[in-house]
């Protein structure tokens, strides 16, 4: 009998392919692989640092500087420093980066449609729910946080 595939294994092949599928329908953008990083931002609703997204992202904090460094120099996000912590930074996006999100999620949402081609929106909806439930019974095992880092290749 064949030994079973790691759950993993096909979650990373995914998450490389989904993100690799994104970042050649955005290629014609300066943003490189970073997309999700804009989206991350867009999504928090309150003034957010650099540890904050690299917490949120599970992304260490050398990787985030590099990122940061790279959205603020193309000018998709503002540094400006807090007025209470002068250690800390909030990030701001700019409008070349609110008039890009739209189209970052327009990018999603085609890929989105293309690759669950063929599924009911029964089968979707079951599949996001065993997502949820797998990320929940996550929570329930002792971990050893990592970072993500996605390298171009």
């Amino acid at each position: 009998m064949k030994e079973p595939i790691p759950i993993g294994r096909h979650l990373a092949r995914l998450t490389k392919l989904y993100a690799g599928a994104v970042t050649k329908k955005l290629e014609h953008l300066d943003i490189e692989r970073y997309f999700f990083v804009l989206l991350a931002i867009d999504a928090i609703e309150v003034k957010c640092t650099q540890q904050y997204v690299a917490d949120k992202l599970q992304m260490d904090k050398v990787t985030m500087v590099k990122v940061i460094d790279y959205l603020s120099k193309h000018g998709y996000i503002n540094r400006v420093q807090n007025k209470d912590d002068r250690r800390e930074y909030h990030l701001l996006l700019t409008q070349k980066a609110k008039s890009t999100l739209p189209l970052i999620k327009k990018a999603i949402d085609e890929i989105n449609t293309s690759i669950t081609k063929g599924l009911t929106k029964t089968q979707l909806a079951d599949f996001h729910a065993t997502l949820n439930l797998i990320e929940d019974n996550f929570h329930l095992l002792p971990i050893k946080k990592i970072n993500f880092k996605l390298n171009k290749v």
